[in-house]
């Protein structure tokens, strides 16, 4: 399974540099990419911001995962996360990480 797994992360210290090239090269490749064997590319790409590459690749993809952290992300930097993810037409969805429990498990109704 190893074999068949690669990854394609633009680190945040290159956002800004690539941000105006990627968009360009990006469709470049797309064919290629939808053309290949894979069943799923996962493309890890920086945090949202202005100035970020990924509200204008996001259109590309078929789906974009927000990743929040638990206790970490502000509500205020997740709905401006989320109106320029929307801006860019991409299809949505968050997912919440590194959540804890507060309330022991006896007394949670979740159970």
């Amino acid at each position: 399974m190893k074999d068949n797994l690669y990854l394609a992360a633009i680190g945040e210290e290159n956002s800004n540099k690539l941000a105006n090239v990627l968009p360009t090269r990006f469709t470049q490749i797309l064919p290629k990419l939808r053309a290949s064997e894979y069943d799923y590319i996962i493309f890890d790409m920086p945090a949202v911001s202005p100035m970020s590459a990924t509200p204008r690749l996001a259109s590309y993809m078929d789906i974009v995962l927000l990743v929040l952290e638990a206790e970490k992300t502000g509500q205020q930097l997740a709905t401006r996360a989320t109106a320029r993810m929307r801006e860019s037409r991409a299809n949505l969805g968050a997912v919440l990480n590194k959540y804890r429990r507060h309330v022991p498990a006896l007394l949670s109704q979740e159970s």
